[in-house]
Formats: C-alpha cells, structure tokens, sequence
C-alpha cells in the first residue's frame, strides 16, 4: 500500500509519526530494488520448448505417500480430481502418488514423449474420486 498513491496519508501514517517504520519501508524498498537489479534473467519458453522443459525436469517431491484420511484412497489406485466451482466440466484422472491433508497428487503420462506428469491439486474446493481402474505401469 505505501506505493499506492494517497493510500497512506502523510498526516496519518507519515514520517513524524511513524520514523521506524518508514525507514524500514524505505530500507526495504532500496534492498528490493538491489535484489531485481541482481539478479539472473529469466527467459521465456514457448511450445515445444516449454514442453521440452516441463518434460525433462525432475520431479521436486520425491516423498510421497497416501496418509490415513477419510476417502480411503491408496496409494496407486487411480482418481479423477475436478475443482468444484469453476472448471468442474474438466476432470484431471491418473495414478494416486500423493494425498495429504492439503494436496492431492496424480500421475499421469504426458501426449508427447509418454513421459510421467505429476499434476498437484490442493484438498480444499476439489473433488477426489476413485475411478475403480486398476493401475497400470
């Protein structure tokens, strides 16, 4: 909000009423724009470029597990998640590898390469049902 002009009012939240944290602000606005200023540049990625990436990059959650919950899935057994507001009509289906009480994870394989595609949704306005297919692979 302190970049939002007339967000904060001098006469409220100025400099002689508040000299700590405006000079904390101001610190940290001067370390924000060192840290932009260093560093790396990242690049865009577009088609197969982005696909290639995507494809070739290794999976960052290497612990995964199903944990006791309620819907008594297991781990393996295939799914279908869907968001329950917006999207609904689109149902992501694939292999269980992960479910917590705050995600849900599904393999899957990618159309190009046939390479495993992890796809992460989180518990919370999402729906998570058996689709009573054996796994394969």
């Amino acid at each position: 909000m302190v970049n939002l002009p007339n967000a904060m009012p001098d006469e409220f939240f100025g400099t002689g009423r508040y000299p700590a944290t405006r000079a904390w602000l101001s610190r940290y606005d001067e370390a924000i724009g060192k840290a932009k200023y260093s560093a790396p540049q990242i690049g865009e990625l577009e088609g197969p470029a982005a696909v290639e990436k995507v494809l070739s990059s290794p999976f960052q959650d290497e612990d995964l597990g199903v944990s006791s919950d309620p819907l008594a899935l297991k781990k393996g057994e295939v799914v279908s998640t869907w968001p329950i507001h917006t999207g609904y009509n689109h149902k992501d289906s694939g292999k269980l590898v992960k479910l917590t009480s705050n995600e849900v994870v599904i393999a899957t394989m990618s159309q190009q390469g046939g390479k495993e595609v992890r796809i992460h949704h989180p518990r919370w306005n999402y729906t998570i049902a058996s689709t009573g297919e054996k796994a394969t692979g």
